[in-house]
């Protein structure tokens, strides 16, 4: 007899599962979308855009394409909104950890599953 596993789906945070069912930063800019530095970063299936402030360096606007399981376009989405409005200095501190506390409903509960 083979035991019972849930989907992965089912152990997600609600927040995690809002976040993905609604996303917010999808897509992407062209160069010349209003009148800021767009950097565009891409690792395997993943593209970040970020339309960037030239006078103060802070990210005015971000977007992203992924190819990927739910889960990362959650923690995308995650991403997404801790980026915005930061600068260089305080983007680069967002880690792992603070994207899943981001979308936890409970301090001490992981909102991926295992």
């Amino acid at each position: 007899m083979t035991a019972y596993r849930p989907h992965p789906w089912t152990l997600y945070s609600k927040k995690l599962a809002q976040k993905i069912e609604n996303p917010q930063f999808v897509g992407c800019f062209k160069p010349e979308d209003r009148g800021l530095r767009l950097v565009i970063g891409r690792q395997d299936d993943i593209a970040l855009y970020w339309l960037v402030d030239e006078t103060d360096g802070v990210i005015a606007d971000i977007r992203y394409q992924v190819i990927g399981p739910s889960a990362l376009i959650g923690a995308l989405e995650a991403a997404c909104q801790l980026l915005l409005r930061k600068n260089y200095d305080q983007a680069r501190r967002i880690s792992v950890d603070l994207i899943d506390r981001e979308v936890r409903d409970k301090p001490n509960v992981d909102a991926f599953p295992v």
